[in-house]
């Protein structure tokens, strides 16, 4: 069933490859290419009355047929693949900018700006050059794995059904959760690498967004990119649903490190897994605890290791998520 979420996650995307416009003009390829700038003129051109992306809209992309098209006047062939290699990065750095624009919104933080200053061991331009050396091994892993499984002809992979497309998301999302949850988790078991590989993106004691995938490299090859390329395979997807959901995958990790705690905010709702769960995590008290990520907490709840919070206001503004004593 298509729902209005979908529909939403549909228009955030499609105003994602506008915005990029500039960064995807190497990589645009035959699938995708026609309808991109297609829904960018037609927005372009209704500014009056935004255009909306209909359930119909959202059919005829999926399981239309593949094109090619002039791009500043050359043929540029084209591939789902580059783009569900490059999308994801372009998101994230788009919908973590939002995040930053809103940072001075001391109302809604779940720690103060001072604390962010103060508690943080790494710079911002630190975290932003690590971020990127990340997405470096991310982009060579990507491409690899899709030149290791690609046919050759060129030619995108039918679409399944709508119904067997949510399967798939169901499935990467249940992979993704499990792979991470143990890696994660033993990262902090393990002595060796808590100290000299995970506790890198534990210098970021008070989260935010543009620092969510601040990681050692191996920690970023292991936990994320093995992990997402696991998801992709055993869900059976393709790569232009790939597309969509390392997206999405995208937006709620950076969610989840917003350090903000927005009303209205979908995912808050959607999911448990969320800003204020993950910040529990960041705190000194927490690091045994709330090791399940991006989505679901369904590990920590089965293992033992998940820690109860109140989300209360702070004297001085702002949200606190403070721990919920356990019973033994």
């Amino acid at each position: 069933m298509i729902t209005a979420g979908n529909c939403l996650m549909f228009n955030f995307l499609t105003h994602t490859f506008q915005q990029s416009n500039l960064l995807f003009s190497c990589f645009l390829y035959k699938p995708y290419s026609t309808r991109l700038v297609s829904a960018s003129n037609t927005i372009k051109s209704h500014q009056q009355t935004p255009h909306r992306i209909t359930i119909r809209h959202l059919n005829s992309y999926f399981f239309s047929k593949p094109r090619r098209i002039n791009i500043s006047t050359m043929a540029i062939p084209a591939s789902d693949e580059l783009l569900g290699t490059f999308i994801p990065i372009a998101v994230y750095w788009i919908y973590s900018g939002i995040y930053a624009l809103l940072g001075g919104l001391e109302s809604y933080r779940l720690h103060s700006k001072a604390d962010e200053d103060v508690k943080n061991i790494v710079s911002k331009a630190t975290v932003f050059r690590g971020v990127l050396v990340q997405q470096a091994f991310q982009i060579a892993v990507s491409l690899l794995l899709f030149t290791m499984i690609s046919d050759g002809s060129g030619i995108a992979k039918p679409q399944p059904s709508f119904y067997i497309i949510i399967a798939q998301f169901l499935v990467a999302m249940f992979v993704l959760d499990t792979w991470q949850y143990f890696i994660h988790r033993y990262m902090h078991i393990n002595k060796f690498l808590y100290k000299h590989v995970h506790s890198k993106h534990h210098t970021l004691v008070v989260p935010y967004a543009f620092g969510a995938l601040y990681n050692h490299p191996l920690e970023g090859l292991l936990l994320d990119t093995v992990g997402g390329a696991l998801s992709f395979l055993l869900s059976g997807m393709t790569p232009r649903t790939g597309i969509f959901f390392f997206s999405f995958a995208t937006i709620k990790t950076v969610d989840d490190h917003c350090g903000l705690w927005l009303p209205g905010n979908p995912l808050h709702a959607l999911f448990s897994n969320n800003s204020a769960y993950h910040d529990v995590h960041h705190q000194l008290y927490g690091t045994k605890y709330n090791f399940s990520q991006p989505f679901f907490v369904m590990w920590d709840k089965i293992l033992g290791t998940y820690m109860p919070y109140s989300l209360e206001k702070r004297k001085e503004g702002g949200f606190e998520a403070r721990p919920i004593k356990r019973k033994n």
